[in-house]
C-alpha cells in the first residue's frame, strides 16, 4: 500500500514538473524572440550611428578643405595687395547686431569737457597715423580691379 502511494506521488509530481517545463520552453522561446527583435534593433541602429559617423567624418573634411582654402585665398589677396589683410569679418556676412547698437556706456570724460556734458564715442575708430591710407589699410570692400590691372 505505501507503495502505490508513493507511486501515485511520483506520477502527480511528474505531471507538475511536465508542466512547469512546458511553460519555461513557451517563456524562453518568447524570450528568444524578443532578444532577435532587440539584436535587429541594434543592428539597424548600429548602422545608422556608422552612416551618421561617416557622414560628420565628410563634413569635418570639407570644413577643413573650406577653411584651408580660404586661407589661400587671403593669403593671396595679401601677396596681391602688398599686406596683411583686416580680419574682422567676411564682407558678406551680415553685421554683428552688438556693434550696431549704440553703446549703453558713457564716453570717458576728460580734464578739459569735465564741466560739460560728455560726447559720445564715436562708432569708428581714428586712423593710428595721420599718413593717407595705403593699399594695405583700405578696406575690402573697395574695389581693386582698377589698382591691379594698373600694376601688371
Amino acid at each position: 500500500m505505501g507503495n502505490s502511494i508513493l507511486f501515485q506521488q511520483a506520477t502527480q509530481n511528474q505531471a507538475v514538473y511536465i508542466h512547469q517545463i512546458e511553460e519555461l520552453k513557451t517563456q524562453l522561446s518568447r524570450k528568444a524572440k524578443e532578444l532577435g527583435s532587440l539584436q535587429a534593433t541594434v543592428r539597424t541602429l548600429q548602422a545608422q550611428m556608422d552612416t551618421g559617423l561617416a557622414y560628420a567624418v565628410q563634413q569635418q573634411e570639407h570644413v577643413q578643405l573650406l577653411l584651408e582654402m580660404e586661407r589661400r585665398k587671403t593669403q593671396y589677396l595679401e601677396n596681391l595687395l602688398g599686406g596683411p589683410m583686416a580680419t574682422d569679418a567676411p564682407t558678406d556676412a551680415p553685421p554683428d547686431p552688438k556693434e550696431a547698437e549704440p553703446s549703453t556706456h558713457p564716453a570717458p570724460l576728460s580734464l578739459s569737457s569735465a564741466s560739460s556734458t560728455p560726447e559720445p564715442a564715436s562708432s569708428t575708430p581714428e586712423p593710428a597715423s595721420s599718413s593717407p591710407p595705403t593699399k594695405a589699410s583700405r578696406p575690402r570692400s573697395m574695389s581693386t580691379s582698377a589698382s591691379t590691372t594698373s600694376t601688371r
